[in-house]
């Protein structure tokens, strides 16, 4: 059996990768499928239209607002993007790294890939933590939940950077540091209230105005909603 040259092997997988993508490119974007079709409106497939792109691209828009109401479409059309943005730098950067580990540093690309995720998710904080707060005013709750969430867990982190090194020489010599015991109940403070806003997040919205704001499906349409000029 003829067996193939690492060199070979390398642009046989590479040329494979190439014909998916620009296969996903064609179908998707240039000419998709008929049953990709709906109501006029091209989808990239059954779950993903450039209708849902836009939900993401209108809390982009919002990247600070606050205030209002946002449905549960909204929030979770944007949390799906988002993962959508976390996904895509390892799937791309690591079957490159692998592909060519002959020449390329593969710990190199784990490190851009790293750096990459984190831009992504400081790039995206502010909205997500935006559409979030809108989403608990639709079902009429103060935005404060937030909070919650995020100071237990920056507490958390903050003394697992700080004494992380100490607390492993203290494990070591068979003693258990108090403050791991805190850090380890501010995790669980932060789990249990994440899990409590996320079950908020699927809730439906307060029906008609409460006191954050108009009801955004009481005109009962699908049209997004631009934001207002100075808010």
């Amino acid at each position: 059996m003829y067996a193939l040259s690492a060199k070979h092997e390398q642009a046989f997988l590479w040329s494979i990768l190439g014909h998916r993508y620009m296969r996903f490119i064609f179908t998707a974007f240039i000419y998709p499928p008929k049953r990709y079709i709906f109501a006029g409106e091209i989808t990239l497939s059954p779950f993903l239209s450039f209708s849902a792109m836009r939900w993401f691209i209108l809390c982009l828009r919002k990247y600070v607002d606050f205030k209002g109401r946002a449905r549960r479409k909204e929030f979770w059309l944007f949390t799906l993007f988002y993962l959508i943005a976390l996904v895509i730098p390892p799937a791309v950067i690591i079957p490159i790294a692998v592909i060519y580990r002959h020449t390329i540093d593969i710990a190199l690309c784990i490190r851009i890939c790293v750096v990459v995720e984190i831009l992504v998710i400081f790039s995206l904080l502010l909205p997500a933590y935006a559409v979030t707060v809108r989403r608990l005013h639709d079902t009429n709750r103060s935005g404060l939940w937030v909070i919650g969430s995020i100071v237990p867990g920056v507490l958390a982190e903050s003394l697992g950077v700080i004494f992380g090194q100490k607390w492993l020489v203290q494990i070591a010599e068979g003693e258990f540091p108090t403050l791991l015991l805190i850090n380890m109940f501010l995790l669980l403070i932060d789990l249990c209230v994440s899990i409590l806003i996320l079950v908020m997040m699927c809730e439906k919205g307060t029906e008609g105005e409460n006191r954050f704001g108009p009801d955004p499906l009481s005109d009962g349409r699908e049209v997004l909603m631009e934001p207002e000029p100075g808010k």
